[in-house]
């Protein structure tokens, strides 16, 4: 059996649940009240914004800027990337493949972003090799084994140009990447 005391302690501990269990309760209708008038307000808000765009015609206003320098080059060597790589897919001798990469010359910091042939960098590598006695026996100088074959290389560049659409439309490309640019160097410093 439960005495006096411990009846008015159960007692007054069940009416503080309650009494806490009811403010609970009604914070949440509070907060279920808040959240649907919010919902109201931003439903009142659209239809309104929406009756006045079909009201009124909204004036529209381009704003063009200059490209800077950077990505002006950027675009040439990624257009002159872009045709040699459809250059050497379509070409037959792989000597005469390009590939393009950024070097770093000797004595300076500054890269540099180049398009060689494959018989460029094998005549320089092998007078390279020459020269750091790698290899035995005189040889030509890289400059005279490359001069006939740059030649070569032309002709079939030239000649692929005139028969393949795809190529001659990266050469465009290039091309106009490449005016932009000198034209844009022109305009901005004077020349």
């Amino acid at each position: 059996m439960i005495q006096g005391t411990d009846r008015s302690s159960i007692a007054l501990g069940v009416v503080l649940l309650l009494a806490s269990s009811s403010i609970v309760v009604s914070r949440i209708t509070y907060a279920e009240d808040i959240q649907q008038t919010s919902q109201e307000t931003m439903n009142e808000l659209i239809s309104e914004s929406s009756e006045q765009d079909a009201s009124e015609s909204i004036e529209e206003i381009i704003v063009y800027g200059e490209k800077p320098m950077h990505a002006l080059r950027r675009e040439v060597y990624r257009t002159e990337e872009s045709f040699f790589e459809v250059f050497s897919a379509l070409n037959q001798d792989d000597d005469f493949d390009v590939h393009c990469f950024y070097e770093i010359p000797s004595f300076t910091h500054i890269r540099r972003h180049v398009c060689r042939a494959k018989f460029v960098v094998d005549a320089t590598s092998a007078e390279a090799a020459r020269f750091m006695g790698k290899t035995a026996g005189p040889g030509m100088p890289a400059d005279l084994a490359t001069k006939r074959k740059t030649e070569q290389f032309r002709e079939i560049v030239e000649a692929m140009v005139a028969e393949r659409p795809e190529l001659l439309q990266a050469l465009d490309e290039y091309t106009k990447a490449r005016q932009t640019l000198e034209s844009e160097q022109q305009r901005r410093h004077g020349k």
